[in-house]
C-alpha cells in the first residue's frame, strides 16, 4: 500500500465531510467467513449501499463493490475509504473501473471508518453472525437498506441519508419488492421527538 494512500492524507474537506462523494468500505462475513456483503456509506449523507459478493477474494469484491457503485451518480463516488484486509489487496482495478480514489485506514484503527462500522452494527440486526450471505439476493440487501436509508440521523439534523444534498432520484434506488420480511431497525425517540438509529455515530 503506497504511503501516499494513508488516510491521514486525505483532504480537510473530505475528513470533515464537507462534500459528497467520499464513502467508507468494508465487509460483513458470514459463516466460518465463506460468504460476505459489501457495505458502502457515503460519508457526507450516510446513505447506505449493500453489495450482494460472489465469495470472499479480492476479486469478488472488485466486481461486488463496482456493480454497486457503478448505478451511484459519479459525483457520489470521488473516493473510497477502506481497510487494509486482503479482500482489498485488487483496489488498483476498483479504482480504475470506478475512476475513484482510495484511502487506506490505518491497521487496528476502525474509528477511521466510524460511519461504516456504526452501520455494519445496525446490519447485524438483519444479518446475524453465523449467517450463510451467499444465500441473501441483491434485492434483498436493498430491502435491508431501505429502513436504514429511512431513519432521520441527529448528524444529519434529524434529516434522512440522502435529504440533501444527494439528489431526490437516489431515494429511490434499491427500492425492490422484498423477498422476504424485513423489519425496520430498532429505533428510540429523541429529545426533538424523532426516531432515530439507536447506535451512535460521531
Amino acid at each position: 500500500m503506497p504511503e501516499a494512500l494513508r488516510i491521514q492524507n486525505r483532504s480537510e474537506r473530505i475528513e470533515h465531510r464537507l462534500l459528497p462523494g467520499h464513502g467508507e468500505g468494508d465487509f460483513i462475513k458470514g459463516a466460518y467467513h465463506r460468504s460476505a456483503v459489501g457495505v458502502l456509506v457515503e460519508r457526507k449523507t450516510r446513505f447506505v449501499v449493500l453489495c450482494h459478493m460472489d465469495g470472499c477474494t479480492a476479486t469478488d469484491a472488485v466486481e461486488g463493490f463496482s456493480r454497486q457503485m457503478k448505478k451511484l451518480p459519479a459525483f457520489l463516488r470521488e473516493s473510497l475509504a477502506r481497510d487494509r484486509g486482503s479482500e482489498m489487496a485488487h483496489f488498483e482495478e476498483l479504482s480504475r473501473r470506478l475512476k475513484m480514489d482510495s484511502w487506506f485506514c490505518d491497521p487496528h484503527a476502525p474509528w477511521q471508518r466510524g460511519s461504516d462500522e456504526n452501520t455494519n452494527g445496525l446490519l447485524r440486526q438483519f444479518l446475524p453472525k453465523g449467517s450463510d450471505l451467499s444465500t441473501i439476493s441483491q434485492t434483498l440487501l436493498n430491502d435491508i437498506a431501505r429502513p436504514l436509508n429511512g431513519q432521520p440521523r441527529e448528524p444529519l439534523g434529524w434529516n434522512r441519508p440522502g435529504v440533501p444534498p444527494a439528489p431526490k432520484a437516489l431515494l429511490g434506488w434499491g427500492r425492490c419488492t422484498p423477498q422476504s420480511p424485513v423489519a425496520s431497525p430498532p429505533v428510540r425517540p429523541s429529545a426533538h421527538g424523532s426516531p432515530h438509529c439507536s447506535s451512535s455515530e460521531e
